[in-house]
């Protein structure tokens, strides 16, 4: 969740199966792989009232 004001409602994002996660190189990552602390830059479409994540980039290459 995010806030956009300081006295705004938090903005929930939610992701489906179709949400993809790459590297910055645009290669495809598995979720598996994610960590809480991976930064993420992420692109997303409203849904009725949802935000939907469509993809997720890492903005930091991925170690395996």
């Amino acid at each position: 969740m995010f806030r956009t004001e300081a006295s705004a409602e938090p903005v929930k994002y939610y992701y489906s199966k179709n949400t993809t996660v790459v590297d910055p190189e645009g290669n495809t990552v598995e979720w598996s792989a994610l960590r809480p602390d991976m930064p993420v830059t992420y692109t997303y479409t409203r849904d009725g009232d949802r935000m939907v994540i469509t993809k997720m980039t890492l903005t930091k290459p991925f170690k395996k």
